[in-house]
């Protein structure tokens, strides 16, 4: 059910290709496998199958760790949460090195995702005001373009 979730959230991707022979491959159970699913091509070619498989972390934000899902999960959220690394570590059970190492994950992450989406702005007649936090209004919020005069 996770699982499925997550494909259909995009953090797994719905559909990979063969690397060996271009078919789609299927989504296939595998008990071996923590995750309990690879991607299995099952293309049969003059009466061979090309038989090859990838796990399903292929290609998503999962595919460099070795943490189960469960665990990337708890992680990603207790740091987008702000959580203190220590509390984090040992809640979890993480090793000295996991929790800075997957907060640098995330804030890279964010940072590429946020590159791709920034937009101009100001213009021609618009002028940005630019407050450092100790100069924010009491309202807390963000001050808007304002018209130059």
């Amino acid at each position: 059910m996770a699982i499925q979730f997550m494909k259909e959230s995009g953090l797994l991707r719905s559909k990979v290709q063969c690397k060996t022979c271009g078919q789609d491959m299927t989504w296939s159970a595998d008990s071996n496998r923590a995750e309990g699913f690879r991607w299995r091509c099952e293309r049969r070619v003059a009466g061979n199958m090309c038989n090859q498989s990838v796990s399903i972390k292929r290609g998503s934000w999962f595919q460099h760790s070795n943490l189960t899902f469960q665990e990337i999960l708890l992680i990603t959220y207790d740091i987008v949460c702000r959580q203190q690394a220590h509390h984090i570590q040992m809640e979890y059970g993480f090793s000295a090195h996991t929790v800075p190492d997957w907060g640098m994950f995330c804030r890279k992450t964010m940072l590429v995702f946020l590159a791709g989406c920034s937009v101009k702005i100001g213009g021609p007649q618009k002028t940005v005001e630019i407050c450092s936090p100790g100069e924010l209004p009491a309202s807390r919020e963000v001050p808007n373009v304002v018209s130059s005069i």
